[in-house]
């Protein structure tokens, strides 16, 4: 969720999840699986966003191009972990609507780099 952003657009690609918008400041990514929730703040200029699954870490890392070659290499965010135990106490209602600001993205990113 991005306070300011008016269209966001999340795309897989094989190098991750990358996140297009016309406002991507103050950008709130919440990444989850069946064992733990993380968020990612991202604060950018950048129209795009690469989000990559760190597995080493088991944390979501933000990346931005940089230099406009095409690959997304300047690391400019990583996660951090939310309470485990609140995110399986959620309403079916706040599934719902996490769903739509992005849930799974750490599943769906680690199928991806796997």
């Amino acid at each position: 969720m991005s306070k300011g952003a008016k269209a966001l657009k999340m795309e897989m690609t094989e190098e991750g999840i990358l996140i297009t918008g016309d406002n991507l400041e103050e950008l709130t990514v919440i990444g989850n699986n069946s064992e733990e929730k993380v968020e990612l703040n991202i604060n950018t200029e950048q129209n795009k966003v690469l989000i990559k699954a760190n597995n080493a870490k088991n944390k979501l890392v933000a990346y931005i191009d940089s230099d406009n070659d095409g690959t997304y290499e300047t690391a400019i965010g990583e996660s951090t972990e939310s309470d485990t135990k609140e995110t399986n106490a959620k309403t079916d209602d706040e599934n719902k609507s996490t769903k739509a600001d992005g849930n799974n993205v750490l599943d769906k990113t680690n199928e991806k780099t796997n």
